[in-house]
């Protein structure tokens, strides 16, 4: 190989002398025709030229440079790879790792839901529980609802009284209008009936007949009245046995206060007791 390499440097130089040296005939031959009038023409190439290999320079410095950094870095991240380079143990850590976060994960949402429809039953409970009146509006409730029921017993007393005696004067206006008829048709049929036998015969069975409806009306309205006296009776049974009852529910209730009371201070002194 190295005859080879020797025999492509001769060549190479060989190449090159031949170069400059046709470069120097042109040189020489562009000088032999450099006049005063194209000397100015002349100048300016001269100096384009020298910048042009100035610039040429330049580009292969910067190119060179370029390489140097590239190679630098490229060494700088070939480290840090080598640095950042994750071993298959903590690969799989990290999965493990992933693994178990994400069904935490999922078993905290659940615990969220679960949560959430637990808050909800709660306030549900709370609002219920809101609805509950407690004990002093049971109390309240009470005593307006015993405020209302007496006022209705007293009305409906008196829409009583006034039905009762509506019916009486009712009745008693019927058999007014009876005796009044009865005693109108006594007056008109008498003189004529009073002249003849059969005509006083037939007028006193009238009015036994007329006697005889008015004592049936009376046994009626004894019976009536006795039926009434025993509804009324009865009644006043009722009335007394719910006047026992309505005693012993206020006494039942006035003691259910008392245990109340009594109940509220055992806690208060329980809660005493176990603060302490």
């Amino acid at each position: 190989h190295y005859p080879l390499r020797r025999q492509r440097q001769m060549c190479i130089r060989d190449r090159c002398t031949t170069e400059s040296t046709s470069l120097q005939q042109k040189i020489a031959d562009l000088l032999k025709q450099e006049t005063p009038e194209n000397a100015s023409i002349l100048a300016e190439l001269r100096a384009l030229v020298a910048l042009r290999e100035s610039l040429k320079s330049q580009l292969n410095e910067f190119k060179g440079n370029c390489k140097d950094q590239k190679a630098f870095w490229d060494s700088e991240v070939a480290k840090l790879a080598e640095l950042n380079k994750v071993p298959d143990e903590v690969r799989g850590r990290e999965a493990l790792i992933n693994q178990t976060y994400e069904k935490d994960k999922a078993k905290l949402q659940r615990i969220n839901d679960v949560l959430k429809q637990k808050t909800r039953a709660i306030a549900l409970t709370k609002r219920k529980i809101d609805e509950i009146p407690s004990k002093r509006e049971l109390q309240q409730y009470a005593r307006q609802f015993v405020e209302v029921y007496e006022q209705m017993a007293l009305k409906y007393t008196e829409t009583k009284q006034y039905f009762t005696n509506y019916n009486t004067l009712r009745d008693t206006k019927s058999f007014l209008e009876k005796e009044d008829q009865i005693l109108k048709s006594i007056r008109d049929n008498y003189p004529n009936v009073m002249k003849t036998k059969a005509g006083k015969q037939k007028f006193l069975e009238s009015l036994d007949t007329i006697l005889a409806s008015v004592e049936q009306n009376l046994e009626k309205a004894k019976q009536k009245l006795e039926e009434e006296k025993k509804k009324r009776d009865e009644m006043d049974t009722k009335y007394q046995s719910l006047i026992e009852k309505e005693r012993s529910y206020y006494k039942a209730a006035k003691d259910f206060q008392e245990e109340c009371k009594k109940t509220e201070q055992l806690t208060q002194k329980l809660e005493e007791i176990q603060q302490s």
